[in-house]
């Protein structure tokens, strides 16, 4: 074991932590990374469909005023 490892192992306290705990953590993080990604994509069609609503609105006024 290499010594950036065994660092990365232990905890706050100084204990060394289980590898089960450390998978869980990154099991967790990558969920996280995952779910701010959907939620990001997410937003941005939400915001291209409420642009492209508001020209067509722009355009229908536009053609009623003349």
């Amino acid at each position: 074991m290499l010594a950036g490892e065994r660092s990365r192992c232990r905890s706050y306290s100084g204990e060394m932590e289980s590898p089960e705990r450390l998978e869980f953590v990154n099991l967790f993080r990558v969920i996280l990374f995952v779910l701010f990604g959907v939620l990001n994509l997410y937003s941005c069609v939400i915001t291209r469909k409420r642009n492209a609503i508001n020209v067509d609105r722009r355009s229908d006024q536009e053609n009623k005023l003349g």
